[in-house]
């Protein structure tokens, strides 16, 4: 889960993100990201950055139990998060010259209907245009003016919810195995035992043919 400035390798997964998580907006189509529940392992940007979250090992990290002698999978957690990036959202703001312009279209507007009346042509419902912008251009004046209100306060990766998918052995079938796995270490034990007495025996016997 290293982005690609701790592991350039992951570039190829435009894992460009803060370590501890896995880009898969290529994949889903939205800016989603996955990591394992409270960033667990992940940048402490991510969890400093929003309120409630407290990683640990216990609760939050997947795992697999495989029984040594058999390769078994006795037990197995997989939690992982969806995450999604938040990014800021302003206000919107507008140029200067829009009310200008606003001005300028409206006044071309009645020049082209005045002209068209003059050479006797219907302009139907358009008989005058008066170009009384006062409300427009109070509008336009409100959004021209700068705001300093953002929603996210710069960008966020916000955690959506989590999931444990987990198994466990059941109890009979462990007992099973490990009773199967008991006779198995008592024949080896003694398969182990009588090959060190048959091979004392041989050597004893070889000796004294010898000697």
């Amino acid at each position: 889960l290293l982005n690609a400035t701790e592991y350039p390798p992951n570039a190829q997964f435009y894992n460009y993100a803060p370590s501890g998580m896995e880009n898969t907006t290529k994949a889903s189509g939205a800016p989603v990201f996955v990591s394992f529940p409270h960033f667990l392992g992940g940048d402490d940007r991510l969890v400093a950055a929003v309120e409630g979250l407290t990683p640990n090992d216990a609760e939050h990290q997947s795992y697999l139990d495989i029984e040594p002698q058999t390769g078994l999978l006795a037990g197995a957690h997989k939690r992982l998060q969806l995450v999604y990036q938040m990014v800021d959202q302003s206000l919107p703001t507008t140029s200067e010259d829009s009310i200008q312009l606003a001005h300028e279209v409206c006044g071309n507007l009645s020049e082209t209907v005045d002209t068209l009346h003059s050479f006797g042509i219907d302009t139907g419902n358009i008989t005058d245009i008066s170009c009384n912008l006062t409300l427009f251009t109070q509008l336009f004046t409100c959004f021209n003016t700068p705001a300093d209100w953002s929603m996210y306060n710069g960008e966020i990766f916000f955690p959506y919810g989590w999931t444990d998918e987990h198994f466990y052995m059941p109890d009979s079938d462990a007992s099973d195995l490990a009773d199967s796995l008991f006779v198995v270490d008592n024949i080896a034990n003694l398969i182990r035992f009588w090959s060190l007495i048959l091979a004392a025996t041989c050597f004893v016997a070889i000796v004294g043919m010898l000697y």
